[in-house]
């Protein structure tokens, strides 16, 4: 009699979710979760005067125009999304945590930026959120990563 092989075992729990350690959510479904509460606080904490505000302001004459920053907003969202799946399939280290942690610190940098730009209209405290983002976002690029 042969021996079972325990990699169609594996697989088999793969395809019905189990990742990482017996979790049941598929990283797939998590990250498009993470993504998508993130996107929903971006919204919530905006306010409904994104359009009027972006009006208001004074740019320069090359800067995009409201409907690019929607594309780009989107793109940023398609990245994160990316990223998130590509580390929820890792095995747990962590590394991994950290990197995770670091994604998700910068979705909630990303719409506390909103709340200080759209809603409260601070100038200041909108910059200063924006240097904390830059800081944080180059940091998920030296993160040795390896499948």
């Amino acid at each position: 009699m042969e021996p079972i092989s325990t990699a169609r075992f594996r697989s088999d729990d793969d395809k019905l979710g189990r990742h990482n350690g017996g979790d049941v959510t598929h990283p797939l479904v998590l990250a498009l979760a993470i993504c998508a509460g993130a996107a929903g606080l971006e919204a919530v904490l905006a306010g409904r005067g994104v359009t009027r505000r972006f009006i208001e302001l004074r740019v320069p004459r090359l800067s995009p125009p409201l409907k690019a920053w929607i594309v780009i907003g989107v793109a940023y969202y398609v990245i994160c999304f990316v990223v998130l799946y590509r580390l929820l399939v890792f095995p747990r280290t962590s590394l991994r945590t950290a990197a995770l942690s670091l994604v998700v610190i910068v979705l909630l940098a990303n719409a506390v930026w909103n709340y200080l730009f759209f809603r409260l209209r601070s100038l200041r405290l909108s910059f200063i959120a924006g240097a904390f983002y830059g800081l944080v976002a180059p940091s998920l690029l030296t993160l040795p990563i390896q499948p």
